[in-house]
């Protein structure tokens, strides 16, 4: 294999570029593109550290939540990518969000140390997904 300064390849092109599976929060659909949100509910992620003194690591926690529920497909189990099946609650003996449809919006881009920039960063966001269709919206 030649290396890239040794070719006129772009490095992609000499070198495979590996790309790891995109992981969504209970394997929603994603949606990159938020005028062409179509989505009872997004899901936003605002990995922010600044909020905390001395305790650093808040910026992990939307990744972590996409990745905790790891038993549970949104769509169906059995990977077929029908409507959404919902999630059993054996407390109220029903079916919760049959029928609700999601999107993982992915995390708010956060340039560290400008907190009047990301706070903008969030308001634009937030403003758009108001003036849209979701009803519901949740951060963190």
């Amino acid at each position: 294999m030649t290396r890239p300064e040794e070719s006129n390849q772009p490095p992609g092109d000499v070198w495979p570029i590996i790309k790891a599976q995109p992981r969504s929060f209970f394997k929603t659909p994603l949606c990159t593109n938020l005028d062409e949100l179509d989505a009872d509910v997004a899901i936003i992620g605002v990995p922010f550290d600044q909020g905390t003194f001395g305790r650093p690591g808040a910026r992990f926690g939307p990744d972590a939540i996409r990745d905790a529920p790891r038993g549970y497909n949104y769509s169906d189990p059995y990977g077929a990518q029908t409507q959404a099946e919902g999630l059993y609650d054996i407390d109220v003996e029903d079916e919760l969000l049959r029928g609700v449809t999601m999107a993982d919006c992915g995390n708010i881009t956060v340039v560290p140390s400008e907190v009047v920039e990301n706070f903008g960063k969030l308001t634009t966001v937030v403003e758009k997904l108001w003036s849209g269709v979701p009803s519901r919206w949740s951060g963190g």
